[in-house]
């Protein structure tokens, strides 16, 4: 399980004992909690991580100004099914 959200990784890449030391100064925010911080504004000044599972992915995209993007929806596969768009 992962210490910090408690999800569960099958095969993670990284030790959970990494995990926690690359966690430090950054505050882990919820899926649940992150329309709530963003109407605070509490997340603008403050060095913050979402864990999330690629949901789906949009084939790459070229915007008006030529710069090729992708749209990931990500969840967090809890109860109510929060996702969070992510352009790349």
């Amino acid at each position: 399980m992962d210490p910090i959200f408690g999800m569960r990784i099958v095969k993670p890449l990284i030790s959970s004992t990494v995990l926690v030391e690359r966690m430090q100064n950054r505050l882990p925010v919820h899926f649940s909690q992150i329309s709530r911080h963003i109407l605070l504004g509490s997340l603008k000044d403050k060095d913050w991580v979402i864990c999330g599972v690629v949901a789906s992915k949009s084939p790459p995209k070229t915007s008006q100004k030529g710069t090729q993007f992708s749209v990931w929806l990500l969840t967090d596969l809890k109860d109510d099914i929060k996702t969070v768009s992510v352009f790349l």
